[in-house]
């Protein structure tokens, strides 16, 4: 038996130790499993004109290899040969393990698309017909089973119905969606069967672009990766340039005409100095950070805002639909009823909780009336309908020159008021309320314990407005402000050499949201932006712009430490490199271990709890 096991070691030292058998494994792995990195080096220096560490592989490999056949010729072991045998292998097993976290990190987020039907019912001409989804187009009938998910976006086309929102808001509960209301593909109907018309196709659902933003997130680079990326240029040649002084160094005074050890020290610079953990240090952050996010229904649709957000000073809100609910109610009417149906056919063409507040209204009275084709809107508040022109002017536009055929006293209207206007006479006047969003107070309180100033930016009254103001304790409020004067308070605040995070929900926010340095919008069943803001919450919950403060700080301590590391990495390493410290071997394992606890320094912080 140990005959038997002398025999098994000596032929296995015969066969591995074998000069020519590891040249023959030195081939194979350096010029066909290694080929990718000879065809990078190509893309590197001769199409994409960027060199980074495939040429550096290429120099490592390819000296070694040369050394090692001059060896074999004179008949001496290929002592660094293991350098072609063992460095591709450390790179490729470092790429598979980099894209395997990458798949892992995404994988929840791209199974939210599996959730949507692959076929679906459409409705032509009272027959229904099964349909694949990536063939329904826009304004089809698309009929939709209880307990089924909305395959498409689209407007209800039945009368009310329980839908459950969570995939888009993160609320497990069901709302009662209203005829003409939107619809997107992900929700699930929990009602009896409703018919619904398709606004768009799949490819450009709201739950698709929201996976496509996130993924274009992480692919988009930041200012801070721009940065990395130019010191990773210079890095490469910078290598390049300390091998060849190594060589120097060791062949004329450290290891004076020993062109082995001066070959070896050259190459174990090349292949213990590592861009590629620097390369993916930012990318990985972003990826994680972007996709924690998502998860709490919050998308950074923009891969600068993580670093914009840090930086923030000022804080300022629209009121309606983003301080409140957005769930307003008409808690005084005067004037003729007769005028309803004018406001529902304006309303219906409108997109604002003031308007859901008039409709909800009409319904709540039983009176439902069909949109009229007749009409036409001049502007924000001006609209042509059965050749009469009519205003919906907020009390701020009020003016005792108008005429009015109802009575009111001006000084006792303390809530939101909006007055219809008949050919400059006043017939109409509407009182709302709508209620604070949950965790208001608390978020704000959060917001000035970062060191935020928070203020109000909002269309409303004085009298609303400052009353809220004093109940939120914001450090400012400005009131009756339109869309343009939203802009120059947002401008003044900047010339103030502070940094603006404005946060609204609909289009008359749009021009703040463009100016300011960072923007959150706020996506509602009525009223949405379509992912144009930084920041986008998917569930109308304020706290959630507080979690966002702490994902940015989270992302940011990612970043910090992968880079950290990466520095010291190579600051420490390639001085031993130098002065023969290392060998080609330990430097190899060395370049390996570095970008591996990049990636293991991501996904440990990838698994904590915020």
């Amino acid at each position: 038996m140990i005959v038997s096991h002398y025999y098994t070691k000596n032929i296995f030292s015969t066969i591995f130790y074998n000069k020519y058998f590891l040249f023959s494994i030195a081939i194979f792995s350096t010029y066909i499993y290694g080929f990718n990195f000879i065809k990078k080096t190509y893309y590197e220096l001769f199409v994409w004109r960027k060199i980074g560490m495939n040429l550096l592989i290429f120099i490592s490999t390819q000296t070694a290899f040369i050394y090692s056949s001059y060896q074999l010729a004179i008949n001496n072991f290929p002592e660094l040969i293991e350098v072609n045998i063992f460095v591709v292998l450390f790179v490729k097993t470092g790429d598979i393990i980099n894209n395997k976290l990458r798949k892992l990190v995404s994988k929840d987020l791209k199974s939210l698309i599996s959730l949507i039907p692959n076929e679906v019912i459409t409705v032509v001409n009272n027959t229904e017909k099964l349909k694949k989804l990536s063939l329904v187009k826009e304004n089809e009938l698309v009929k939709v089973l209880k307990d089924q998910v909305i395959p498409i976006d689209g407007f209800l086309v039945s009368e009310n119905r329980k839908i459950n929102t969570q995939i888009i808001d993160g609320e497990n509960n069901n709302k009662t969606f209203f005829k003409h209301d939107t619809l997107f593909a992900g929700m699930i109907n929990k009602d009896i069967d409703l018919i619904m018309k398709s606004t768009t196709t799949i490819k450009n659902s709201f739950l698709t672009k929201i996976i496509n933003k996130v993924a274009l997130v992480q692919s988009e680079k930041t200012k801070l990766q721009t940065i990395i990326d130019k010191i990773i240029i210079w890095f490469t040649p910078l290598i390049i340039l300390l091998a060849i002084c190594g060589f120097v160094l060791s062949y004329l005074v450290l290891n004076y005409g020993n062109i082995y050890i001066a070959i070896k020290i050259a190459i174990t610079i090349l292949v213990t100095a590592c861009p590629c953990s620097l390369g993916i240090a930012i990318p990985l952050a972003i990826m994680i950070g972007s996709l924690k996010a998502a998860k709490k229904n919050i998308i950074f649709n923009k891969p600068d805002a993580f670093e914009k957000l840090i930086k923030i000073n000022v804080i300022a809100f629209d009121k309606t639909g983003t301080l409140t609910k957005g769930e307003v109610k008409v808690v005084n009417f005067i004037g003729d009823e007769s005028f309803l149906e004018i406001l529902w056919i304006i309303e219906s063409n409108l997109t604002h909780p003031l308007a859901d507040g008039i409709l909800n209204y009409i319904r709540d009275k039983n009176l439902i009336f069909n949109k009229e084709n007749n009409f036409k809107k001049v502007n924000r508040f001006e609209f042509i309908l059965n050749n009469k022109n009519y205003k919906l002017l907020p009390i701020s536009k009020y003016s005792e020159s108008f005429d009015k055929v109802i009575n009111f006293d001006i000084n006792k209207l303390e809530n939101t008021t909006t007055f219809l206007i008949e050919n400059d006479v006043i017939v109409c006047l509407i009182e709302f309320k709508d209620k604070l969003r949950e965790n208001v107070e608390e978020s704000i309180q959060k917001f000035k314990s970062l060191g935020l100033e928070v203020f109000i930016i909002t269309g409303d009254n004085k009298k609303v407005s400052e009353k809220l103001g004093l109940e939120l304790k914001v450090d400012k409020v400005y009131y009756e402000k339109t869309i343009e004067e939203k802009l120059d308070v947002i401008n003044n605040i900047q010339k103030q050499n502070k940094k603006v995070l404005y946060v609204g929900d609909g289009m008359n926010d749009i021009l703040a949201i463009q100016k300011a340095d960072l923007s959150i919008s706020i996506i509602t069943n009525s009223s949405f932006l379509n992912l144009e803001s930084d920041v986008s919450l998917l569930n109308p919950n304020i706290w959630l712009i507080y979690e966002s403060f702490k994902l940015a700080k989270f992302t940011k301590k990612i970043i910090i430490t992968n880079l950290f590391w990466a520095f010291i990495y190579n600051s420490i390493v390639i001085p031993l490199a130098i002065f023969s410290v290392l060998t080609p071997m330990i430097g190899m394992a060395l370049m390996f271990l570095s970008s591996f606890l990049v990636l293991l320094n991501s996904f440990i912080l990838k698994n904590l709890r915020l």
